[in-house]
């Protein structure tokens, strides 16, 4: 017996099948000839082997047919990640920072750099230790545990001050803590004109980079935010982001922010050089373009506050 090989072999097997069937129906095995048992035998088999086919074809049809009707899962934009990022960021628990930043100060007529960096660990409640250091020379060291908020100024005398007696600003970022309100500055980040640059290898790991320009909206924002993470000494309603371009790695898997790029130009109160950097001016703003880096790490592990063995009562005078 030949089997058809124009693509209909299928068909007809299960043709001659059905014939088989009805042949048996009917009773007329014990009349078949040797020949025809034969017949029967290679039937059976092609029968076994149709099923096989017609059932590996439903198969493979109901993959294509799911495959085609199924709608690829669509990327986050870079709003969405930013977003997500700020829930994560705003429920940790603990984080390090490591930051610098570079001033270029513009006053009567020259141009002068200042470099600060330091480091923060901060918790999601009132936690944080924050060095800020000019070189290797200390500017100001912020220690806050509990209702105390403890400051030394460069290598002087620690003062102490219950959080209740500070600012509202400056209460309300030191009492949610620096996680959430880097949260809430990633927010603000979300309506900025975003650029998504992809992804990029950051110290061995796998970054999603996404560029902000700021725009009205966001410079205010921002600046707010920035305002009240300084300390309550260097807090001016002077002080304001005129134009500025913000750079996020963030991790695709976990939302971590690692890394933060600011590249401002900024007005900056004159008493806040002078108290920050020692800068003497007769211009009650001044222009400064300011870049600056935050690297974060160690998300949710614990840290040790070194509060301060003795301190005096903040002097109600230099508040």
């Amino acid at each position: 017996m030949t089997v058809s090989r124009d693509g209909n072999g299928p068909t007809r097997v299960l043709e001659v099948a059905k014939r088989h069937e009805q042949l048996k129906k009917e009773g007329t095995q014990a009349c078949m000839t040797k020949r025809e048992i034969s017949l029967r035998k290679v039937v059976n088999m092609l029968y076994t082997r149709a099923k096989k086919w017609t059932t590996t074809s439903l198969v493979v049809m109901l993959y294509l047919l799911t495959i085609a009707g199924t709608p690829a899962m669509a990327a986050d934009s870079p709003s969405q990640i930013i977003g997500k990022s700020a829930d994560v960021m705003s429920k940790l628990k603990s984080f390090h920072g490591d930051f610098t930043s570079t001033e270029i100060v513009h006053s009567e007529g020259r141009d002068s750099t200042y470099t600060i960096n330091g480091t923060a660990d901060a918790a999601n409640t009132n936690q944080m230790q924050i060095k800020l250091l000019r070189g290797s020379d200390s500017l100001a060291t912020v220690v806050s545990t509990g209702q105390n908020v403890y400051v030394q100024r460069g290598t002087g005398p620690w003062y102490v001050t219950n959080i209740r007696k500070l600012p509202n600003d400056a209460q309300k970022y030191i009492s949610q803590g620096l996680p959430k309100s880097i949260g809430q500055l990633l927010s603000a980040l979300q309506k900025a004109r975003l650029e998504d640059k992809g992804q990029e290898t950051v110290g061995n790991t796998k970054l999603h980079h996404i560029t902000a320009t700021l725009d009205p909206q966001s410079l205010r924002t921002l600046t707010q935010q920035l305002n009240g993470m300084l300390p309550s000494k260097w807090q001016s309603n002077q002080n304001q982001l005129q134009r500025g371009v913000v750079d996020l790695w963030i991790d695709p898997t976990t939302s971590y922010l690692h890394q933060m790029n600011i590249d401002t130009h900024a007005q900056v109160d004159q008493k806040v050089l002078s108290q920050g950097v020692g800068l003497q001016t007769r211009a009650a703003v001044v222009p400064v373009d300011a870049r600056g880096q935050l690297k974060l790490s160690k998300f949710d592990q614990a840290f040790t506050i070194q509060i301060p063995r003795s301190a005096t009562p903040y002097p109600t005078s230099k508040r």
